[in-house]
C-alpha cells in the first residue's frame, strides 16, 4: 500500500504533503485519506528500512540501504521487455534538494540538482531497462581515477546479459573511447558515439586499459 501511495503522489504532485489530507475544498484528495491515514505514512517513511544496519560491511557502498529494492526492480525491468537491436547509454539526474551525500548538480539537465544516475535505455521506446545510482568515487568499486576506465567499466556493468547479441549502442563522448570500442567490437557489439577533441581538432589519445 505504501508503494501505491508513493505511486499516487508522483501522479498528483502537491507542494507539501499535508496537503494530501487537507479537508480544504481547493486542495482535497478525499481518495488519498482512503489509502492510508496520515500518522501511519509519517511512521513507515521515518523508520523504513530495507536492510539490518547491523549487518552491513564497514566502508560499505553508500547505496547499500536500498540496494535490495534496486536489484529487485531492475530484475523486473528486464523481465518486462524485450530490447530492440538499437540502445542508448546517458545520465539521468532525479530531481532531489534534500540533504544527500551524493547529490550533484548539472547546470545542463532540466533538474540541475538530484540523484544522478547512469541508465541503459531502448532507444525506440526509452523504456530503462539498467541503472546504476551514481554515489560517488566508490560506484561500482573503482578505485581507478582515470575518467576512460570509469567510463568503460560503467558501460560494462550496464550491458551485463546484452553483449554478443548484436546490438547497437549510442553514446555521447563522456563515454566513447578507443578502448570501449575495440571491447565491444569483439562482443559482436556495435557502438555510435561522438568523439571527444583536442583544441587542434584531433582525436584525443585514450590510454589503454584492462577491464575485470
Amino acid at each position: 500500500m505504501y508503494l501505491a501511495v508513493l505511486i499516487y503522489r508522483g501522479l498528483l504532485h502537491k507542494p507539501r504533503n499535508d496537503w494530501y489530507y487537507s479537508k480544504n475544498l481547493l486542495i482535497t484528495t478525499p481518495g488519498f485519506r482512503r489509502l492510508m491515514s496520515q500518522n501511519k505514512l509519517l511512521l513507515i517513511e521515518k523508520y523504513l528500512h530495507f536492510v539490518d544496519n547491523q549487518e552491513l560491511k564497514e566502508n560499505y557502498n553508500r547505496s547499500a540501504k536500498i540496494q535490495p529494492v534496486l536489484v529487485s526492480l531492475i530484475e523486473r525491468f528486464k523481465l518486462l521487455l524485450n530490447l530492440s537491436r538499437d540502445i542508448s547509454i546517458d545520465e539521468s539526474l532525479l530531481l532531489w534538494k534534500g540533504r544527500l551525500s551524493w547529490k550533484q548538480y548539472i547546470r545542463t539537465k532540466r533538474a540541475r540538482f538530484g540523484q544522478k544516475s547512469f541508465v541503459l535505455c531502448d532507444a525506440a521506446t526509452g523504456y530503462i531497462w539498467n541503472v546504476i545510482i551514481y554515489t560517488g568515487a566508490d560506484t561500482l568499486g573503482i578505485d581507478n581515477r582515470d575518467e576512460d576506465y570509469h567510463a568503460s567499466k560503467i558501460i560494462l556493468s550496464l550491458l551485463d546479459g546484452l553483449l554478443d547479441l548484436g546490438h547497437c549502442i549510442y553514446i555521447d563522448n563522456w563515454y566513447t573511447s578507443i578502448e570501449i570500442c575495440k571491447i565491444l567490437k569483439q562482443r559482436s557489439t556495435d557502438l555510435i558515439g561522438t568523439i571527444r577533441r583536442d583544441r587542434k581538432g584531433l582525436p584525443l589519445s585514450v590510454t589503454k586499459v584492462k577491464l575485470k
